[in-house]
């Protein structure tokens, strides 16, 4: 099949699509918006090159920072690249980019849809319902990332159409419980003190904050606690500098920028003693599975998503939301082995479950019975 996947450039989750179907013989064409073109990208940032996969850069447009104005000024473009590149499946990812399901020339049309898109963005903004419901049945097929997103996504499906739950599934070829130990501890010389990590960006979804508040107290036990945040201080906000500051826990702080998700991301998981993901929504949290796949004890805040997928307090750690008090005690107990998790059970589910290999070949069995119509 000749496959192409409109996403952001480099997002983590559309890689790992990418790769498999490449690696599957397929032709798959990687379409990404101009790195400028959106505000939460760094301009300096662009799509990787990945083996197998022919990259298609959208012109940077200077009016492309406005989202709707943007699925306007693209969609001729969109409509000439699928046709120019005779593509068999189309796959938009992002509910937000849903108009260009109307503008191209494919033969099918998929839209994939991320957790938020469908449970916290009409909340939001309640037009987006209308959105959806519109360009939605210019689709062939709609991917959702979980269940829950299945459920909040059901109002705005049109009927009879092909609607598939399908995770992004965790690469077990990068991370597993033999990834090389020590290279961040040696990196950033941090010895044996204990590592708290924290891999989601500074957006005030992800409660940055709620762990900034736990420092100073889990530091009254740990007084050489390393907490590592992905992400740059520059984008935290000042009253969060100004408690650091005044708290006197700018040492047991380090930023470490945008990581390379393949090269990167599984040294940081690995020596982390502990790794933290507290959002006050989520979906189907792929840097929680990978975690895991490391065997590394994790602490997440109390969702629906955790539902039928592990039990509380044996494979995870869970903790109230926006709670620092909370999260402190939690991470506390845990660096004294006052909890044990069982980090084996934890592997396995994630292993047998969200697995990327079986996942992308039920997406890859999905485009092609739809190719086949």
């Amino acid at each position: 099949m000749r496959i192409a996947f409109l996403s952001q450039p480099s997002d983590p989750y559309t890689r790992v699509r990418l790769n498999y179907f490449a690696s599957q013989g397929h032709k798959v064409f990687s379409i990404v918006f101009h790195a400028n073109s959106n505000r939460s990208f760094n301009p300096k940032n662009k799509q990787d090159s990945i083996s197998g996969v022919e990259i298609i850069s959208l012109p940077y447009h200077p009016l492309a920072s406005i989202p709707f104005l943007k699925r306007i000024l693209y969609a001729k473009k969109i409509k000439e690249l699928t046709s120019e590149y005779s593509i068999d499946v189309f796959c938009i990812v992002s509910a937000l980019n849903s108009f260009y399901l109307k503008a191209s020339n494919a033969k099918h049309n998929f839209i994939e849809i991320q957790g938020s898109d469908v449970i916290r963005g009409p909340r939001k903004y309640p037009f987006l319902r209308l959105y959806y419901k519109y360009f939605w049945k210019f689709a062939d097929g709609i991917i959702q990332d979980s269940e829950l997103a299945r459920t909040n996504g059901q109002p705005f499906m049109p009927e009879n159409i092909v609607n598939e739950t399908i995770e992004i599934g965790v690469d077990f070829s990068v991370f597993n419980a033999n990834v090389e130990k020590g290279l961040v501890r040696k990196k950033y010389n941090l010895g044996d003190r204990k590592i708290i990590f924290h891999s989601r960006n500074m957006n005030k979804l992800y409660n940055v904050e709620t762990i900034i508040k736990a420092i100073p107290i889990v530091k009254k036990l740990y007084t050489d606690i390393c907490f590592i945040f992905t992400g740059e201080i520059k984008y935290l906000q000042s009253n969060l500098r100004k408690f650091i500051t005044d708290k006197r826990i700018t040492d047991n702080i380090i930023f470490v920028g945008r990581l390379d998700h393949i090269k990167e991301m599984k040294y940081f998981n690995m020596d982390a003693d502990i790794m933290v993901s507290i959002p006050s929504s989520d979906s189907s949290p792929f840097s929680v599975y990978e975690s895991m796949a490391t065997k590394t004890p994790t602490i997440v805040s109390d969702l629906p998503w955790l539902k039928g997928k592990f039990v509380v307090g044996k494979h995870i750690s869970v903790v109230k939301n926006r709670d620092a008090s909370s999260l402190a005690e939690k991470i506390l107990q845990l660096l004294n082995n006052e909890i044990t998790l069982d980090l084996d059970g934890a592997y396995s589910i994630v292993f047998e479950r969200i697995n990327m290999l079986s996942e992308n070949k039920k997406l890859e069995t999905l485009f092609e019975c739809q190719a086949k119509i």
